[in-house]
């Protein structure tokens, strides 16, 4: 009689437990979720927050972070994102009243405004002319800081290089 009850209050548990199916959109498979900015080739739609789980304790059923994506995913999809930065992940927890089955994820949806970012301009160093590196060559010699021979040896190569 006994192995009967725990084998039914089990069965109750694990119902209890499990969340009803998710799966995960063809739209939804194209959205990417990151911590990092997304490139400038991408416009703000808005905040975004997704959940997964509900209850309280061994009633409804406890979040999970791989669900709460795809419903993330989904729904970004639905309202014409591409990308979402994670700002925030708050786990199922303990409060003074109860266990919270909650998995929440708080984000800001993205839309890709163009296929590619704005290309980053390729900025030279300030190269100093060969004149300007002799001149400090021969302020090295004059205070004695290099020999002639060295002085001799970084004139060459600089001439050389015609930097």
């Amino acid at each position: 009689m006994h192995k009967k009850i725990i084998l039914i209050l089990g069965a109750l548990y694990l119902v209890g437990c499990t969340g009803p199916a998710i799966m995960l959109s063809d739209e939804g498979k194209v959205v990417k979720v990151g911590k990092a900015d997304p490139a400038d080739n991408y416009s703000e739609i808005g905040t975004i927050t997704a959940t997964d789980g509900k209850g309280c304790g061994g009633f409804g059923f406890k979040g999970t972070y791989e669900r709460a994506i795809i419903a993330l995913k989904n729904k970004a999809s639905e309202l014409g994102g591409d990308y979402v930065q994670i700002y925030t992940a708050i786990e199922p927890h303990f409060t003074p009243s109860c266990y919270v089955n909650t998995y929440k994820i708080n984000g800001m949806l993205f839309k890709k405004t163009s296929e590619n970012p704005t290309p980053v301009p390729i900025v030279e160093a300030n190269v100093a002319s060969s004149a300007e590196k002799l001149r400090e060559l021969k302020a090295l010699l004059d205070e004695g800081i290099i020999t002639k021979k060295e002085f001799g040896e970084q004139k060459r190569k600089i001439l050389s290089r015609g930097i």
